[in-house]
């Protein structure tokens, strides 16, 4: 369940840049030229793309940690909690 074909983290956002582990530059997160957001939407928006790789580790480690928890406690965990069918949804799209 771990694809790494995405860059590596941590990723970095530096205003509207984001920078991948590596030191490429991933995106830039530009909409203020359509005049659809303001620049401080696109340095938010640069943050939390920069914050993906943490949080797809941050997923991770909770499905795994509440597999565990259910099949220890005598619990299918299939199909599990909804939020956990979610989180597995999740992971599904970005491990394809």
């Amino acid at each position: 369940m771990t694809n790494t074909q995405h860059t590596p983290g941590p990723w970095t956002a530096g205003g509207k840049t984001v920078w991948g582990g590596t030191g490429a530059r991933l995106t830039i997160c530009d909409t203020t030229c359509c005049g659809s957001m303001t620049a401080e939407e696109d340095k938010a928006n640069a943050r939390l793309i920069a914050e993906a790789p943490a949080m797809l580790d941050a997923l991770r480690d909770s499905v795994r940690r509440w597999e565990n928890k259910l099949e220890g406690d005598g619990f299918d965990p299939n199909p599990g909690p909804v939020w956990l069918q979610n989180y597995r949804a999740i992971l599904a799209k970005i491990d394809d």
